[in-house]
């Protein structure tokens, strides 16, 4: 079966009603296992649930990931924000803690957190509740060996080719409602479901293209 791109320029409720959209047409309130994969980002995961309630799947059916490089993007800058740290100790640092997200040991990264967030008040508060809010979402050895994807890289790079390279450059400029049929036209272009969309486009309308016949001679 291709693969499903849509996009839209609307909000966060408009992106989930188009996965949920897809979701139930494709069978996934049947599916044995659906995962989103995503950033930290928490507009995503405060949807979550309703998505999942919206398939009528079991908690145990439904896994919620954290994209692993965007974690690892996480702990880099991390690091790099500490100004007291030479930078052999930040990739000494930084190469224990990517050991420890591999291995799924959140709370061993929580720990370190706390102890360099001692005696500094609440300057680290949002990276420590970073990690305790998606501690479940980081269980990384545990998804491998379930077989379940830890990257998003696949929708990053449709978003870049889908997206980017027609609807962005130089002297472009689109309207909402233009931008919004071209960006669902080409995603069925790039996903390979152009057929699909044009059989159901004649479906609804009956119209049929009319066969043009040659002049005739004078």
């Amino acid at each position: 079966m291709p693969s499903v791109i849509d996009g839209t320029l609307g909000d966060a409720d408009a992106v989930f009603e188009l996965m949920r959209y897809y979701l139930l047409r494709l069978g996934g309130h049947k599916a044995v296992d659906v995962t989103l994969v995503a950033d930290g980002a928490k507009w995503i995961w405060n949807r979550g649930e309703e998505l999942r309630e919206a398939l009528g799947l079991p908690p145990d059916r439904f896994h919620e990931i954290v994209d692993y490089f965007h974690a690892v993007e996480r702990l880099g800058d991390f690091a790099r924000s500490r100004a007291d740290w030479d930078e052999a100790y930040r990739r000494e640092w930084l190469a224990l803690q990517k050991k420890r997200l591999k291995a799924g040991e959140i709370e061993e990264i929580e720990s370190v957190l706390r102890v360099i967030a001692k005696g500094r008040g609440a300057e680290l508060d949002t990276e420590r509740e970073y990690w305790k809010r998606n501690r479940e979402r980081l269980r990384f050895a545990a998804f491998r060996q379930a077989g379940l994807p830890n990257g998003s890289g696949a929708v990053e790079s449709s978003v870049r080719r889908v997206v980017n390279l027609r609807l962005k450059g130089a002297s472009i400029t689109w309207t909402q409602e233009r931008a919004e049929a071209v960006l669902h036209l080409r995603s069925y272009a790039k996903s390979g479901r152009w057929d699909e969309l044009q059989e159901a486009a004649l479906r609804e309308t009956r119209w049929r293209p009319t066969t043009r016949q040659p002049a005739k001679a004078a």
